[in-house]
């Protein structure tokens, strides 16, 4: 999946606003994304246009072997400014530390990956992931806090960062097991209150 950029994201076709929201992704990697430049992400909080989210980031480091971040992004990536001016307010861009490493993510298996991302009355944001194997065994989880400034204004505020996704962004790189890097979305739950 992916544009002649290496973008693809799945996103939900409505806003479902509220502070306490999870969303939860089943998934298989048909071929490797590449190492460097490249990463999964689940989105609790999505905005349309803008990369405006709240976000759970699984990252290559070598072929099958990835790390867990969490991250929450208020920028501008392009087309016309004055149209989503709220992408330019209260710039934010923060991204965890290594929440879990050396995750075991195989082509042809399937993974289900949870994000819960909650934002409380002080402007707190708490995001927790995991990553689950089909067996049922818990590959990587983690969990992270952050407090930024005006994340109030936008984060699950409909019309703003209210929407949930999957996604991927590789590289040009070829996979390292060779042809474009697939990956398959089975199903996909989100809740948001």
């Amino acid at each position: 999946m992916g544009d002649p950029l290496g973008n693809a994201v799945i996103q939900t076709t409505a806003d479902h606003p509220g502070n306490h929201r999870v969303v939860t992704a089943r998934f298989r990697i048909d071929r490797q994304l590449p190492a460097g430049e490249s990463h999964l992400a689940l989105y609790a909080a999505l905005h349309p246009h803008c990369h405006t989210t709240a976000q759970a980031i699984l990252v290559p480091d070598r072929p099958g072997v990835f790390h867990l971040n969490v991250a929450a992004f208020n920028q501008f990536i392009g087309g016309d400014a004055a149209v989503y001016p709220g992408c330019t307010s209260d710039p934010l861009a923060t991204i965890s530390p290594l929440l879990a490493r050396d995750v075991p993510l195989a082509e042809g298996r399937e993974y289900r990956w949870t994000l819960a991302a909650r934002l409380d009355a002080s402007g707190t944001l708490v995001m927790a992931s995991k990553v689950i194997a089909g067996d049922g065994a818990i590959l990587a989880s983690g969990r992270y806090t952050i407090a930024p400034e005006g994340i109030a204004r936008w984060f699950g505020v409909a019309g703003k960062a209210a929407r949930f996704g999957f996604g991927a962004q590789f590289s040009r790189q070829p996979s390292p097991s060779g042809g474009e890097p697939v990956l398959s979305l089975l199903a996909i739950r989100a809740v948001a209150d």
